[in-house]
């Protein structure tokens, strides 16, 4: 069946006051976020650390949305600029996902295997970490999408589309792989945390804040699954109505729902400002007791010399 698919006009719409909304609060909030990672902390942690690339990689997509917006209406007339958006968009996305697991993977060893965290955990390893997330990710998803973004120079088709004759590709590399296998550890590694945490409400480990970091894990796996499960089911649901040969009017509904599930993908680039400020004020209070415990050493020395 030969179905054509449009994108309603309230649907154009709806992502275009989203997109100005999230550009607007999103960049305010992650350049804030970022300033103060790079400027104000004195030192670098795990978490920072991935925070920061988490920061980088928003202010990375929402820098797409107003050629988005204005691709809706005008459409964006160049093949390569089309693709090289969407690419940048669909990579946030996925690393956005990635850093996320990260998150979620480095509390748990700190905390359910405090004693396998003094070798398994550092800040230079969560800069390599990092960046191999960036490069891994980058080699899978900027390829494959520059081969599946449809882009027409008769703009018979809008921009920002994919071609779903790719969607089992799709599926295998970009869902399993970067969504439901993160979405599990995501699920249990938080799940383990705030257990644990709960049973024991003294900080397990020195460097933690137990009701802060039950609140970091907590945002981080809400953020996760109120912007990415959307999309990715309207996607898999999408690709089973046309496997399926199901009718025009189901497969333009799923379509919408799909461009609309894709769109609020974008909105995590607000609310990761959630897990920002917990970092933040998890990475000031150890900080300040770094400072403490350095001055009462100090104290504590020159009392032995006077004593001396």
């Amino acid at each position: 069946m030969n179905c054509t698919r449009e994108v309603p006009e309230s649907v154009k719409q709806f992502k275009i006051v989203l997109f100005s909304l999230v550009f607007i609060v999103g960049t305010t909030l992650n350049a804030l976020a970022l300033r103060t990672f790079c400027w104000k902390l004195r030192k670098w942690t795990e978490t920072t650390i991935y925070m920061t690339s988490l920061a980088v990689s928003d202010l990375m997509v929402l820098v797409t949305l107003p050629f988005k917006i204005y691709g809706h209406y005008s459409n964006l007339s160049k093949i390569v600029l089309c693709k090289f958006v969407n690419m940048l968009g669909y990579l946030n996305m996925t690393i956005s996902i990635v850093i996320s697991t990260y998150i979620s993977v480095d509390r748990y060893i700190a905390i359910k295997h405090p004693f396998k965290a003094r070798v398994l955990r550092s800040p230079m390893k969560a800069a390599l970490a990092s960046a191999g997330a960036w490069i891994g990710t980058s080699l899978v998803i900027l390829p494959f999408t520059f081969m599946t973004i449809i882009a027409d120079e008769n703009l018979n088709k809008p921009c920002f589309n994919l071609d779903m004759s790719y969607w089992i590709y799709y599926l295998i590399f970009v869902v399993v792989i970067f969504f439901i296998v993160p979405l599990i550890t995501v699920t249990y590694c938080s799940v383990q945390i705030i257990q644990t945490l709960l049973k024991r409400p003294m900080s397990i480990a020195p460097d933690f804040n137990t009701k802060r970091t039950i609140q970091l894990i907590a945002a981080n796996a809400i953020i996760f699954a109120s912007c990415f499960v959307p999309y990715n089911i309207a996607f898999i649901v999408e690709s089973a109505a046309m496997y399926m040969n199901a009718d025009c009017t189901v497969r333009n509904q799923l379509y919408s729902f799909s461009h609309i599930a894709h769109s609020i993908t974008n909105i995590n680039c607000c609310l990761d400002a959630f897990t920002f400020y917990f970092a933040i004020a998890d990475a000031a209070e150890y900080d300040q007791n770094q400072t403490q415990q350095s001055k009462d050493n100090g104290q504590n020395q020159a009392t032995i010399q006077n004593e001396l």
